[in-house]
């Protein structure tokens, strides 16, 4: 309260009409008007200010403003451990809590996003890995001969071994696409947290 304050006198001096008319509002008493009101304040919404304890009890229990109904009010608004559960305009602790959380949910995506390249990158070196291995074993069947009995099983092991290096080849590149499709949406996730 006394920070606030001082940061009011600052911006009342340098003509600020807003901080004028809020330091005016600091200084009085809600009850009476009486100036320069700054130690006395309600324990339970720390919003109303008072010159001494027979105007707050005035004031507490008067039917023309009743100060207990409000705090009533503010403490079903706010919970009663303090938590926001209903969302008001006089209640700056949900947009406090709400900006930590998109705060969080930011990083988390950020997070998500260093992961998600991450797996893209390994993707694409498997794939590429991959791709190398289907190359190197076509070619090996191909040059191999296969005039002999011997040297047409070998030439049969290698089609084999094409074969599960294009399997291989093949999953690679699915999971690279599933890397990119996660990158992507991690990505977007990440934008809207920011926005």
């Amino acid at each position: 309260m006394p920070l606030g304050k001082r940061y009011l006198e600052l911006s009342a001096a340098q003509s600020f009409e807003d901080a004028v008319v809020l330091l005016k509002e600091l200084r009085q008493c809600v009850a009476c008007g009486k100036l320069d009101v700054y130690h006395m304040i309600c324990s339970r919404c720390r919003n109303k200010r008072y010159c001494d304890k027979g105007c707050q009890l005035w004031h507490w229990n008067s039917a023309t403003d009743p100060h207990k109904l409000h705090c009533v009010k503010r403490r079903e608004a706010t919970g009663a451990g303090g938590s926001c559960q209903n969302p008001s305009a006089d209640n700056a602790e949900c947009a406090i809590k709400k900006a930590l959380k998109r705060v969080v949910a930011a990083a988390v995506a950020a997070a998500e996003v260093e992961a998600a390249k991450a797996a893209v990158d390994a993707a694409s070196v498997a794939s590429d890995a991959a791709t190398t291995a289907v190359t190197a074993a076509r070619a090996a069947m191909l040059a191999a001969p296969a005039a002999s009995k011997k040297e047409k099983k070998k030439k049969a092991k290698l089609v084999v071994k094409v074969k599960v290096a294009e399997t291989a080849a093949q999953a690679a590149a699915v999971v690279a696409s599933q890397a990119g499709a996660t990158y992507e949406a991690a990505t977007t996730a990440l934008q809207a947290a920011l926005h």
